[in-house]
């Protein structure tokens, strides 16, 4: 609806525009956020998104992704990766950004929805309904498809993520009546894999400092406070309601 679409288009630039000129003020007061002309701007975008693997686990494991503040908060951490795609095409040459790039692709998004939604339509109830006896065989069918996808999304000439990819897969793979048991048996399998992101991830984190630990502080209390006018405040102004808009808020408190 209307309030899952405007709070999506204006949540990510309008968080980031508070967050970046907050960042700016503390530089001011002689605050460093590292060297070059945009250090701030690294620092006060990603502070507008939040973590889309791990907040849609937390609402799987709460049973609440049917709810409306599961929707409104799934729908809102769309936009946030669409919006991502946005600042990576223009990171690269942020003086001087590149429509074109851009408008490539979001062209190559289409493409890959209509190929997956094709797919989706003529293909694969086919070959699940020859392996519906086989539950796992199901499975790993599925699986391979969603690996096809990705691998078309990765191709030179279309160059999208596997993240994005394997959203679009996903919402493709929903449409079956087999959802919930693709859901049930998945998870594990994620559980798994997220294990091993994070067990990565802390491998190249270095020793911190009192002064790294201090600023991040300083970043995740600014988030938690100003997360609520990006959010809550949109939510709100748009209908729906301060109830619908907290629970969303708290949902997205957080950036990874």
């Amino acid at each position: 609806g209307k309030v899952v679409i405007g709070t999506g288009l204006l949540q990510f630039p309008l968080c980031a525009a508070i967050m970046t000129g907050i960042f700016m003020l503390f530089e001011t007061l002689g605050l460093s956020w590292g060297s070059g002309p945009y250090a701030v701007l690294y620092v006060g975008m990603p502070c507008g998104i939040s973590s889309t693997m791990i907040v849609v686990k937390l609402l799987s494991e709460k049973a609440e992704m049917d709810t409306a503040p599961g929707r409104l908060t799934v729908g809102i951490l769309i936009f946030q990766d669409i919006w991502a795609i946005v600042v990576l095409a223009i990171q690269p040459n942020l003086a001087n950004p590149e429509i074109l790039g851009i408008l490539k692709t979001f062209g190559m998004i289409f493409v890959l929805v209509i190929i997956a939604l094709a797919y989706a339509k003529f293909v694969m109830p086919a070959i699940l309904y020859h392996t519906s006896r086989n539950l796992e065989l199901m499975l790993v069918m599925c699986l391979a498809w969603c690996f096809f996808i990705c691998c078309t999304a990765i191709l030179p000439f279309i160059g999208l993520s596997m993240e994005l990819a394997s959203l679009i897969a996903g919402v493709a793979l929903a449409t079956f009546p087999y959802s919930a048991e693709f859901n049930g048996k998945i998870k594990y399998i994620r559980d798994f894999f997220i294990t091993l992101f994070f067990a990565g991830l802390g491998m190249q984190i270095p020793v911190p400092s009192f002064g790294a630990i201090a600023m991040g502080i300083l970043v995740a209390i600014v988030v938690l406070l100003f997360r609520w006018v990006g959010i809550f405040t949109m939510v709100v102004i748009l209908g729906g309601g301060p109830k619908l808009g907290a629970i969303a808020t708290i949902n997205l408190s957080q950036i990874s």
